[in-house]
This record gives structure tokens, sequence and C-alpha cells, in this order.
């Protein structure tokens, strides 16, 4: 079963395309929240544990996001990549 993740995560903007690290603690998702560069923009969360909630999503910054679509977040199964699409035109 699909379930969308609690605030603050969730917002009334709009949070999609959402991939997680292999061991659950991190996860990347594209945004629309006010601030960002672009009107998409990448953000991740992180936790201590399966059962700890999530911290507040912290933008991924100018390395990643610029002022275009930052979408379709993929981590790689080890964790040391990310993988996405920007629309820069």
């Amino acid at each position: 079963m699909v379930k969308p993740l609690d605030p603050p995560i969730n917002s009334p903007v709009y949070e999609l395309g959402c991939d997680m690290t292999a061991d659950g603690l991190t996860a990347v998702f594209m945004t629309g929240r006010p601030g960002t560069g672009g009107s998409k923009d990448l953000q991740w969360v992180r936790r201590e544990s399966i059962s700890s909630p999530w911290s507040s999503p912290m933008n991924l910054g100018a390395s990643v996001n610029t002022d275009h679509d930052e979408t379709d977040p993929d981590v790689s199964a080890d964790g040391t990549y990310l993988v996405f699409t920007c629309n820069d035109g």
C-alpha cells in the first residue's frame, strides 16, 4: 500500500517523484515549495532509524538546483549517486 508521508514532507504545494536510499533513512523528492530556484527543486529528508520521525525538508542547494526545473530523482542502489532531470529550457 502506498501512503503519503506526513508533514513536514507533504505540504499544501506539491511533492512528487520521491526516491529513497536502500536503508530507508534518506529520501529525495521534487517540490514546488516557495523559495525554490526554479518552479521545481530537489529536497531531501533524513531520519535516524526506520521508526524515527523525518527531518524537515532541506533544499539540495545550488550545486544541484538551478533556476530551471529539477525533477525525477533517482538514488543509486549504493546511495552514492543521485541522478535527476533538469529542464533548462
